[in-house]
């Protein structure tokens, strides 16, 4: 999971640092930078893999007002610590990203290129070691594996890299750079989902997203697949359902052609119902629903699940029903991480026993502010009110 967080000079935020734990919440008002904490999260997880202007449209949707306005610094800096375990052993990670922002004149179009990069690594015996260093395309890696038949020790190779890319983002020989792998592994397929009724209706097969798209486009592939390739799975997401929906038995499918899947819930009479004819609030919960459950066996598995982040769950939804779905979660677990964005008092109130992932962002200029509410004087009020009423008379920052 992530331990550190820190991004400066990206949208609304400038030197903020955030030390999230398992179960995250983000409160704060509108504009606030709620979404851009996230949004600096994913694009740095995303230019492991990706070319930086492909993250920054995946993430963003444009190559514009990627730096804070307000300032006239032309560099951001994304920083984040990870530690996790592998098997028996654990793994702590330092990844540093400096960008040089390039701004295209006249469309003011905000190319992005790397300017300084590193990745360290420590084990359990605090032994710390370079992985990474890259400036400006100009990279150092550790190989992993010896070079030489007689060889036992790890050398570096110097190497050239498109300024335009993450050398990180270039590796993936699976032995010479084990754990500079094992690292993008666990923070590069950071999943966000911000669900939409209109897209979770949608029957298109669309995408190669291997879980639910951020919106919910692919949602009738992704539970057609559930359907197909994990039954017991989708056993549990319909009593999960039920919460919602008692009738609710079973899934069924009608796909006139490859393009397009079709997705009824039927109850034990046959009678079946299309997404069509469900309230936008069954909707985002059956897709809740599914990420919960799937999240929840990947723990009970032992398997690391990636970081996940949800705006705002709760839009749409009978609050009540989202409370014993979230117990659902095992956040004891090493390796799990949620992010959570609100402004629904009654979502927050879920909080009172995860205090310690509670933040609020305020709003300024030329950068928002980052607020840990002080958890004593948050624990003797909860005798007083709850969580989601001190958010809303600003007791919290």
């Amino acid at each position: 999971m992530i331990t550190r967080f820190r991004v400066n000079n990206f949208k609304n935020l400038l030197n903020v640092e955030w030390r999230p734990v398992g179960v995250n919440l983000l409160i704060g008002p509108n504009n606030s930078g709620k979404t851009n904490l996230c949004q600096a999260i994913r694009m740095l997880a995303f230019s492991c893999t990706n070319p930086l202007d492909e993250a920054a449209s995946i993430v963003l949707g444009e190559n514009w007002n990627i730096s804070n306005v307000y300032v006239s610094a032309n560099t951001i800096e994304l920083d984040a610590d990870m530690c996790f375990s592998e098997g028996v052993q654990e793994f702590r990670f330092a990844y540093q990203l400096q960008l040089a922002v390039e701004r295209e004149m006249p469309t003011g179009k905000q190319n992005l290129k790397v300017l300084k990069e590193t990745l360290r690594v420590s084990d359990g015996n605090e032994t710390d070691q370079l992985l990474i260093e890259n400036s400006s395309g100009t990279a150092k890696i550790l190989v992993e594996k010896p070079l030489l038949k007689d060889d036992k020790g790890c050398h570096y190779l110097e190497t050239q890299v498109p300024r335009d890319a993450t050398a990180l983002s270039k590796l993936f020989d699976a032995e010479a750079n084990r754990r500079a792998l094992l690292f993008k592994q666990h923070f590069g397929p950071c999943f966000y989902f911000n669900l939409i009724p209109r897209a979770l209706r949608s029957p298109k097969v669309v995408g190669k997203f291997p879980l639910i798209s951020p919106d919910g486009e692919n949602f009738s592939k992704f539970l057609f697949t559930i359907h197909n390739e994990q039954p017991r799975l989708e056993r549990q997401i319909i009593e999960a359902l039920k919460l919602v929906e008692s009738k609710a038995d079973l899934f069924n499918f009608y796909s006139p052609d490859p393009e397009f899947i079709l997705f009824l819930i039927e109850d034990r009479s046959g009678n079946r119902f299309s997404a069509q004819s469900m309230s936008d609030g069954t909707l985002r919960f059956l897709a809740l629903c599914c990420l919960i459950v799937l999240m929840d066996n990947v723990n009970q598995q032992g398997r690391p699940f990636p970081l996940v982040i949800f705006e705002e769950p709760e839009n749409g939804l009978y609050v009540g029903h989202l409370k014993p779905l979230f117990n659902k979660l095992d956040f004891n677990h090493a390796n799990a991480q949620c992010i959570f964005t609100s402004h629904s008092p009654y979502f927050i109130d879920l909080f009172d026993s995860h205090l310690e992932g509670v933040h609020v962002l305020k709003p300024g200029v030329p950068s928002s502010m980052l607020v840990k509410p002080d958890p004593e004087k948050t624990t003797r009020l909860l005798h007083e009110m709850p969580l989601g009423e001190m958010h809303y008379r600003e007791l919290l920052a």
